[in-house]
């Protein structure tokens, strides 16, 4: 650690002695809670206190029987949270007390949450002491990419953050980034993994060695990291690539470090279930469905059996209650994207994501279903890509066999995937007005 990354982690240490409730010590927590391997009675401790609190300061939860089986408790959308506010709302806290944190919106309408100060530095605390297993500590100089600046200049100095945005990927972008790396001698790239991946990729094709960088450690959210993302980032950075899984409005609820072991789920402090894409029942492991969660510290909102809209194929559930997740195998993608085939059958979009596995042309993906039987798939080539290399027919047959001989698909080669407001460029797209 370079001597003024050494001062700002002591400063942050110095600062945070001084709070009430310190976020070292949820660190702590977190540290113990996985050293011990999980332990299934601390979660049902936090369960039944956090149950016993909501059904004697919450209008909603307060005709549920006490105890700690979930599945009493109703599965509860964003919609449903938004028409019953008020009812949710714990009656010990006023709405100036209280954090607002307004979700993007990236396939809906935006909401706003409302978290204890409490909740607020425990989120920062589980990006700590998961960030720390790829190479960050507090004040790392670290690249963060992002559509959007986050925050003041002053801030980003005291953090050591360079923010790199990511609206636009062309050439630009590509060649700033790259010098930008290698003079501000950037330790931990963290952020969009369609952007992170698309500059590896050029350093590659500029001959870059992984030793002119110096980075330590990748960190990528928001956006489904494939395997071959994590495979370009390793060959152009020499570091291990690893990803989060969080939501603003919740705080970190899983971690994976490489392609085959899967997401560790932060059993700590949510309760996380997986259920059947038509039934409120869990799902077997090895099997997708919906990830609802209950969030242990969700003191003044309640979120009990939340469901995310993501979709997930469940792993490892605790031994004590098969019905609690301990590990995901993968993420899905969102509710809202997927496909339909043209007979009407349901598809995951992991038929995708093993093309470009496979593909040593295209970077980046889009596949859009414009209607039942007209589908859109757009792809981001390498800079150094021969047309002679790619056969348009050869695909098309190949996505007919998945998606129905009768399919309409057209491809498209761009420069890059167009974003949402909230700066994440979806790999899937359903414009089907059913789904």
């Amino acid at each position: 650690m370079r001597f003024s990354e050494y001062i700002r982690n002591k400063a942050f240490r110095a600062l945070d002695r001084m709070r009430k409730e310190p976020i070292n010590g949820m660190i702590k927590e977190l540290d113990a809670f996985n050293a011990a391997g999980k332990p299934y009675q601390d979660v049902l401790i936090k369960l039944n206190r956090f149950l016993n609190e909501v059904q004697t300061s919450s209008v909603f939860y307060a005709n549920n029987n006490p105890g700690t089986n979930l599945s009493g408790y109703p599965i509860v959308k964003k919609r449903l949270l938004k028409e019953h506010m008020e009812q949710v709302l714990s009656s010990k806290y006023t709405r100036k007390e209280l954090v607002p944190v307004t979700t993007s919106g990236s396939y809906g309408v935006p909401f706003t949450f409302y978290l204890t100060p409490q909740k607020k530095k425990r989120q920062l605390a589980e990006v700590i002491h998961f960030s720390s297993r790829a190479g960050y500590r507090v004040g790392v100089c670290h690249g963060y990419f992002r559509t959007n600046l986050p925050k003041s200049s002053r801030k980003l100095w005291f953090q050591n953050q360079i923010f790199i945005p990511s609206k636009v990927l062309d050439k630009h972008f590509l060649e700033n980034t790259r010098s930008l790396l290698k003079s501000k001698k950037v330790k931990v790239l963290i952020g969009f993994p369609s952007a992170m991946a698309l500059l590896a990729t050029y350093c590659l094709e500029q001959g870059d060695r992984p030793e002119e960088f110096g980075i330590q450690g990748i960190l990528a959210f928001a956006e489904n990291l494939t395997a071959k993302h994590r495979d370009y980032l390793v060959k152009a950075f020499g570091c291990p690539v690893h990803s989060r899984y969080a939501t603003e409005e919740l705080g970190v609820l899983g971690y994976q470090t490489d392609n085959h072991s899967g997401f560790e789920l932060n059993s700590l402090n949510y309760i996380i279930e997986v259920l059947d894409l038509d039934k409120d029942v869990s799902v077997k492991p090895g099997e997708v469905g919906r990830v609802v969660v209950t969030d242990l510290h969700s003191d003044a909102m309640p979120l009990i059996r939340y469901e995310t809209g993501d979709l997930a194929q469940l792993g490892q559930v605790f031994d004590e209650n098969p019905n609690w997740a301990k590990s995901l195998t993968s993420l899905s993608g969102r509710s809202v994207q997927l496909l339909y085939a043209t007979n009407g059958e349901r598809l995951y979009p992991l038929y995708m994501d093993l093309f470009m596995e496979e593909s040593e042309i295209f970077v980046q993906y889009q596949m859009i279903q414009e209607s039942k039987k007209l589908f859109t798939l757009k792809l981001v080539p390498k800079s150094n890509y021969d047309p002679a290399d790619f056969s348009e027919d050869a695909l098309i047959a190949d996505l007919k066999n998945w998606l129905g001989s009768d399919a309409e698909i057209n491809i498209q080669l761009v420069e890059d995937i167009e974003k949402l407001p909230s700066g994440k460029r979806p790999y899937i797209i359903n414009r089907l007005a059913s789904v």
